[in-house]
């Protein structure tokens, strides 16, 4: 019992440093001016917005309406089922001049949409520490280097204080810009199995990197 409390009470501080360093205000080398913030219930029609994008409908939400998405993030983010006692799930929203631009999801719980095969591959590549990344920007905002700026922050954020090394993400095979955007940022693109055509994943070991993000 002892050992879980100070646990969470690490937990909670770290927590408190992220809340700090993600909600300052960034730069993008476009001169796009951002910052994070926790979702919340003022939210709902800016990520209505986004998740009914076309883009973010066929490549982030697969099979998901967009209603149903944005209930299934407020009642999360109500429920403070970001955090968990057994696993680490951070959920950032994108802000900028007052308007929710994008979000940035790390977890590593493996999504539902995940296909069988992708979950057991996915599961023999250190899932002890294997962190999740999903990620989406509205189409406005897009190639002025928010994307890659966001993601990197708060990968770089949680492997420093949570120790995580090791990400993946899945991505649509037609999504060349997502796809260009992971190897930058170092992940590498693996191989595709026989049952999963439609999607690529992509792995990341910081400590492969040799440098910070």
């Amino acid at each position: 019992m002892l050992r879980y409390l100070i646990w969470l009470f690490l937990f909670l501080f770290n927590l408190s440093l992220l809340n700090a360093q993600t909600m300052k205000t960034c730069v993008t080398s476009a001169g796009l001016a951002w910052h994070f913030e926790d979702l919340a219930d003022h939210h709902e029609q800016g990520l209505l917005n986004l998740f009914k994008d076309p883009d973010v409908g066929q490549f982030f939400l697969g099979a998901h309406r967009a209603e149903d998405a944005l209930y299934k993030y407020l009642e999360r983010a109500r429920n403070k089922q970001f955090l968990y006692s057994d696993q680490y799930d951070f959920l950032k929203v994108i802000i900028s001049e007052n308007k929710l631009i994008g979000l940035v999801s790390i977890a590593n719980n493996l999504p539902t949409w995940f296909s069988r095969d992708e979950r057991d591959f996915l599961r023999s590549h250190r899932m002890k520490d294997l962190m999740v990344v999903g990620y989406s920007i509205s189409r406005e905002y897009r190639r002025q280097g928010l994307a890659k700026q966001a993601v990197s922050q708060l990968l770089s954020y949680i492997n420093e204080n949570y120790k995580f090394n090791h990400f993946a993400a899945s991505v649509n095979s037609q999504n060349q810009a997502s796809q260009n955007l992971l190897q930058k940022l170092g992940f590498l693109k693996l191989p595709r199995t026989q049952a999963v055509q439609t999607h690529d994943r992509f792995f990341l070991d910081i400590k492969s990197l040799g440098k910070a993000l």
